[in-house]
């Protein structure tokens, strides 16, 4: 025998327990406290793939943290999108730093402004090399904002 509006209570069914699902994988607990950024606007080489020096791309470094950044592109540029892992090297010399010349990080997109050309997101599995050097960039900032 059919039950008449039993397609009807399925539905609202599934649709609650996705609404479930949903709300248990954002209230896990309180969101992490998101790191302290500073303003830098050093000029940045971005490349597309690590192997190929002509993949490479100029960028205004606007934000940065120990976490991630935000970039804007000086040219347009099409073939970037979230998910999208890049190169960024950043020249220390403006940052008082001598040697090495420059700090490369594996990043990724997490978005990007197709209108304005601005990307940002998070470094990807950072050495402790790395992280020394992103520090001392950070502290330079620091210094240079209470100034």
């Amino acid at each position: 025998m059919l039950k008449v509006g039993s397609a009807k209570g399925d539905f609202m069914e599934a649709r609650d327990k996705k609404n479930e699902m949903f709300s248990n994988s954002h209230s896990e607990g309180p969101a992490e406290p998101r790191a302290t950024r500073f303003e830098s606007h050093a000029l940045v080489d971005v490349r597309l793939q690590a192997w190929n020096p002509f993949s490479v791309e100029s960028a205004v470094l606007l934000d940065l943290s120990n976490q991630g950044y935000k970039m804007e592109f000086v040219n347009p540029i099409k073939n970037i999108r979230p998910g999208t892992t890049l190169y960024m090297f950043i020249p220390l010399a403006p940052f008082g730093i001598l040697a090495p010349t420059r700090l490369k990080l594996k990043i990724i997109v997490k978005w990007f402004d197709a209108r304005e050309y601005r990307a940002g997101g998070v470094f990807i599995a950072p050495t402790s090399e790395q992280i020394h050097i992103l520090d001392k960039v950070l502290h330079f900032l620091t210094q240079k904002r209470a100034s």
